[in-house]
């Protein structure tokens, strides 16, 4: 699957949003799909491995502040062990690609929440619950209409 480097070229081959926004909902879905304990870095290499050939898929450094990869991935745990994080981080390209309603249309409902009166230069994230262990926060650009949300960071967190 090849990715578009510029909104214009996404803009112009729908198909070519929708194979990234697919292929994007599918990776999001073997994540929730990790067992707790695999909410680390034996479960990012695995997901690494799966994914190779659809995108690069780069495991987060904390040494090296360079991003060259379609997407980031990272993991971090509580302290008290009972919660850990997914992290992904869309470039530019991806996050072009990738709508909130693509999260919504695939994994279900976002979550009503509390609206703040004032507006924000980056929103709050939506939130969409996967089931009773297991949600999605969809940080996003709060640029165009309500399903047309830019995605640039997906966190998929899981409770013990």
């Amino acid at each position: 699957m090849g990715a578009h480097t510029d909104q214009k070229g996404n803009d112009r081959n729908p198909e070519a949003r929708i194979d990234t926004a697919e292929a994007l909902m599918a990776l999001v879905d073997s994540i929730t799909k990790l067992p707790f304990d695999k909410f680390n870095e034996d479960g990012l290499l695995h997901i690494q491995k799966l994914f190779e050939d659809q995108f690069p898929i780069e495991i987060f450094n904390k040494n090296d502040n360079s991003i060259s990869d379609p997407f980031v991935i990272s993991s971090s745990k509580a302290d008290d062990q009972m919660l850990a994080d997914i992290s992904i981080y869309l470039n530019e390209p991806y996050s072009n690609a990738t709508r909130i309603a693509d999260f919504s249309n695939y994994f279900g409902p976002i979550e009503e929440k509390h609206r703040l009166s004032r507006a924000m230069k980056v929103p709050l994230p939506e939130t969409i619950e996967i089931d009773n262990r297991t949600s999605l926060q969809i940080r996003h650009l709060d640029r165009l209409g309500e399903d047309e949300k830019l995605v640039f960071q997906i966190v998929i967190s899981k409770e013990k």
